[in-house]
């Protein structure tokens, strides 16, 4: 596989899939869409915790600096995340990944998913089903795909891909070094992760992301992996001995 995984690592031109976002164009667009994401993230903020204040404030903190990012500084560094993902022994030995797709000021996935299908892994995606619910449905191309709510892209039909997972890729808002990781607050990848088999856990983000301490509740779930543009940090629990 990975042979085969290199000859198309580099592969990120592949077919344009239907509305697919770029960080490219006029400043009205850019203010658009970060006022999208704006009111995604209210939507999708946690209100129930204990911690939720504090979960708030990081949340806020983080994705302002995520937001800050120019154009130029963003492309080049979800290059270089997607990059030292690639090259991570865990993605060069798996056969299934599942991998969120990008919306907003995300680390751009687009290449990377365009990557896994021309190196022929099995690619699943998210679909949400319901309000603390995901599903990885299978994705063999950006035709399989529309704009759903708040425009992310999302696949057609709801049937599950089959388990387990070599390789998950998800994303947050906020991580620390030790793997403790802050989403928007609806638990939808905690809940995903905890009923379904996977190999192993990896988040991308940027390295303004990175954060000393996070408030962490028993259901938030740690992951294995952060990929940012400047290192690979594996967490002390899952450094080899």
């Amino acid at each position: 596989m990975s042979t085969v995984f290199m000859a198309q690592a580099t592969v990120s031109q592949g077919a344009t899939p239907p509305q697919r976002s770029s960080l490219t164009g006029s400043a009205r667009a850019q203010r658009l869409r970060r006022r999208a994401w704006i009111v995604y993230n209210s939507a999708m903020t946690d209100t129930h915790s204990d911690s939720a204040t504090r979960k708030r404030e990081v949340r806020e903190s983080a994705l302002h600096r995520r937001g800050q990012l120019a154009e130029a500084a963003h492309a080049s560094a979800s290059a270089r995340i997607r990059e030292q993902l690639l090259g991570l022994p865990a993605l060069q030995a798996a056969r299934h990944v599942f991998t969120f797709i990008s919306f907003g000021s995300e680390v751009n996935t687009h290449p990377l998913i365009d990557a896994l299908l021309a190196a022929e892994y099995r690619v699943a995606v998210p679909r949400i089903m319901d309000a603390t619910t995901i599903r990885a449905v299978p994705m063999t191309g950006w035709g399989d795909l529309e704009a759903g709510r708040w425009g992310i892209l999302s696949p057609r039909h709801t049937t599950s891909a089959p388990g387990p997972f070599d390789v998950c890729i998800i994303p947050g808002v906020a991580f620390t070094e030790a793997g403790a990781r802050l989403g928007h607050g609806r638990g939808y990848y905690d809940r995903w992760m905890e009923s379904n088999q996977v190999g192993t856990c990896v988040a991308i983000a940027f390295e303004c992301q990175m954060v000393p301490t996070l408030p962490m509740e028993p259901h938030d779930r740690p992951v294995d992996v952060i990929v940012t543009e400047q290192r690979v940090i594996t967490p002390p629990r899952h450094r080899p001995q």
